[in-house]
């Protein structure tokens, strides 16, 4: 079930960065950043999926991957203005 819940998070944070893109926000850096977290949560999500088969994990390394995948999506998250890394924070938090 931690895998369903993980993968539809990821999702929810990807669709936050995809409205912080398209809104622009208040700074020029903001499109570009919330692209590459959508990106790269885009990836984790694959990687959760290669990882799980229904709720039984099967693949270490790839859930292992996925991790990795987001905390660099927390990193980038970090670098945007304080209102958009509070957003995506909360979010990458749940994951």
């Amino acid at each position: 079930m931690r895998t369903v819940l993980s993968y539809h998070r990821i999702v929810g944070v990807v669709a936050a960065a995809c409205a912080l893109w398209a809104s622009g926000a208040r700074s020029s850096d903001v499109p570009e950043s919330a692209r590459r977290i959508a990106a790269t949560l885009q990836l984790a999500s694959q990687e959760y999926r290669l990882a799980f088969r229904g709720a039984v994990l099967v693949n270490d390394a790839e859930r292992d991957e996925a991790a990795l995948f987001v905390a660099e999506a927390r990193r980038t998250a970090a670098e945007l203005p304080a209102e958009a890394t509070r957003i995506l924070a909360g979010r990458l938090d749940e994951i």
